[in-house]
């Protein structure tokens, strides 16, 4: 899935296998600020599942973000 961060926050859009919503089993997305995110644990929000993620700023408003697992 390919992320910008634009002025009305982080906007996405993926083709087929990169299509969809963000999801990761037993973890759950939570919002640094305007368009950065982590998943956390569902069970247990001290426990991240992936690293901070910031995308990249919009083309017009001047980085890709490719979400991984810890």
């Amino acid at each position: 899935m390919d992320c910008e961060c634009t002025g009305h926050g982080l906007s996405c859009c993926g083709v087929g296998y990169n299509a969809g919503a963000f999801a990761m089993d037993g973890c759950k997305r939570v919002k640094l600020d305007k368009c950065c995110f982590q998943f956390v644990k569902t069970d247990d929000p001290s426990i991240n599942c992936t690293k901070p993620q910031c995308p990249r700023p919009h083309e017009n408003e001047i980085s890709t973000t490719i979400v991984t697992k810890n």
